[in-house]
């Protein structure tokens, strides 16, 4: 007779720190420049399979009214009804796909982000120092 042993999962729920993380993004400006912003205020969370990353999750709800680019008159615009139209659209939503490590610290994370009720195919990466548990 033999016994198997179950596999343990290892699975560990973070919620995304809004005081320390943002949302970031760079795009072309007219073909001759890139225009970097972030959209601080932020919530969510990480559920985290480090057993089979496959298995992982993130799940995001990014203030669109808090874009910041260095420019006020172009934030302006771009909470505009032209662009985000924040006062109809007040969320946008990012729903991790599948992740998958790019080396140690880093995540490849794709997923959807969903703007103005459209839904978008999108691919972010973590950088950082990995996620780990911090005592106080």
């Amino acid at each position: 007779m033999s016994t198997l042993a179950a596999p343990q999962i290892s699975t560990t729920t973070w919620n995304i720190d809004p005081i320390h993380s943002v949302a970031e993004f760079k795009v072309k400006h007219m073909m001759i420049s890139n225009v970097k912003g972030h959209f601080p205020k932020i919530t969510g969370a990480l559920t985290l399979n480090q057993s089979d990353l496959a298995q992982s999750q993130v799940e995001a709800s990014i203030e669109a009214a808090s874009i910041e680019t260095r420019d006020l008159q172009r934030d302006a615009h771009l909470k505009s009804a032209d662009f985000f139209d924040v006062e109809k659209f007040p969320t946008m939503i990012f729903k991790s796909t599948s992740i998958s490590a790019v080396r140690d610290g880093e995540l490849a994370v794709k997923g959807d982000l969903t703007i103005r009720a459209a839904c978008q195919g999108s691919l972010g990466q973590y950088s950082g120092g990995g996620v780990r548990d911090y005592e106080d």
